[in-house]
């Protein structure tokens, strides 16, 4: 058996623009689907980098999406404070009380060093920010490629179930 669907030319036009007025809808559910496989992926990838500390980074992913007007687009940022850092690193800089403060208790939760010790390596790593700064982990720009995987494979699979 055999299905055939017959277009004249008068009414190619118009089943064209039918077809075409579905394409932001699934553009739109594509891009958001993609971002929140993105989300789930980079809170993987800190983890596996080990950036992972109280969870404060890997769990301030969020994804916002909007189908309004002309803005149907898709966005994974991070809210945490320090995710500029996280992302680009710092240049070299003094580190202040609070800040060695801060590293003694990191030292004492991710080494499990004791408080003397900790606060020992927080002037040494003090140190070492003032004189090199921080390197960047770039987890979103790493996560590129993945993203443009995702929303294609997302769109391919909207548009074979259409």
């Amino acid at each position: 058996m055999t299905t055939s669907i017959t277009i004249g030319p008068h009414q190619l036009g118009a089943a064209l623009r039918k077809e075409g007025e579905k394409m932001p809808k699934i553009i739109a559910q594509s891009a958001l689907a993609a971002a929140n496989r993105l989300k789930t992926y980079m809170v993987r990838l800190t983890d596996r980098m080990g950036i992972t500390d109280t969870g404060i980074y890997k769990n301030s992913f969020v994804v916002h999406g909007s189908m309004s007007g002309t803005g149907r687009q898709a966005t994974v940022i991070n809210e945490a404070p320090h995710a500029g850092i996280v992302e680009m690193g710092a240049r070299p800089h003094h580190v202040g009380k609070e800040g060695r403060e801060a590293l003694k208790l990191w030292c004492m939760r991710k080494l499990g060093l004791r408080e003397k010790e900790a606060e020992e390596a927080s002037w040494a790593i003090a140190h070492k920010i003032a004189e090199v700064g921080i390197q960047g982990r770039y987890v979103f720009r790493n996560s590129l490629d993945v993203a443009i995987k995702f929303y294609k494979e997302e769109l391919v699979r909207r548009l074979k179930n259409q």
